[in-house]
């Protein structure tokens, strides 16, 4: 699957989780899912503060994950801090079989 592939398939299953509560890989943390854009996720934390994921972000998380198959988000810190929250995403997606 070629990267932009994947970027549209996850965005995809992203939609499904719009108004759902998960939490992030640690278990520490709740988040919300608030919307799903074709260019941004948005969240709201467990404290009230919303945070966005944009695309290139996205992108670059997929494909760091592709190379690494890392679900650390302190390996992506390099990228974004929401890594935590995309992270925990990535891995129901990537369970999603």
């Amino acid at each position: 699957m070629e990267e932009n592939d994947e970027y549209t398939s996850f965005m995809e299953f992203c939609k499904n989780l719009e108004g759902k509560t998960l939490k992030t890989l640690g278990g520490k943390t709740y988040f919300d899912v608030v919307q799903v854009k074709p260019n941004r996720l948005d969240y709201k934390i467990s404290n009230g503060n919303l945070r966005t994921e944009y695309e290139d972000s996205i992108e670059n998380i997929l494909r760091k994950y592709a190379e690494t198959s890392s679900l650390k988000h302190v390996d992506y810190k390099d990228i974004t801090r929401n890594a935590s929250y995309t992270l925990a995403i990535l891995q129901l997606y990537k369970n999603r079989k």
